[in-house]
């Protein structure tokens, strides 16, 4: 039939052009839905969900500590976390807490009287987390 349509005249070959066109348009459009069943039939499209529950580290207001003062943190699972008090060159002058803890409301207190007015961060460390933030002792 698409040798008929060739050799009868010009139109003949722009309509056969044209079916032979489409039809090639078709047939990779079918070999794109094919591979991608089979993509999902095989699981290389699926992932698997990592979800990580992260801390909320609360923000010392104001950040001028006098006193003793109460850090905290709220911990969405059980955590493996160290919390510091680094000086202003990021070098560790207390540990608070270092272990496991379970999920919750974690406060943590620090008496500032025994260190020199100045700069401070406080930090919290685990796993998947490291969040440190500046206040200031002014006794």
């Amino acid at each position: 039939m698409l040798r008929d349509l060739w050799y009868s005249g010009t139109w003949g070959r722009i309509f056969a052009n044209l079916i032979v066109g489409v039809s090639v348009v078709v047939a990779l459009y079918l070999l794109y839905v094919a591979y991608r069943k089979l993509i999902v039939i095989y699981g290389r499209g699926k992932r698997k969900k990592i979800t990580v529950k992260y801390a909320d580290v609360f923000e010392l207001k104001p950040p001028f500590a006098k006193g003793t003062v109460q850090f905290g943190f709220e911990l969405k699972e059980t955590t493996k976390v160290a919390f510091h008090i680094l000086d202003r060159d990021y070098k560790i002058v207390t540990t608070l807490t270092d272990g496991t803890l379970e999920e919750g409301i974690h406060p943590v207190l620090f008496d500032t009287t025994s260190f020199p007015n100045n700069i401070y961060y406080y930090q919290y460390v685990s796993e998947v987390q490291n969040i440190t933030k500046k206040f200031i002792i002014d006794n």
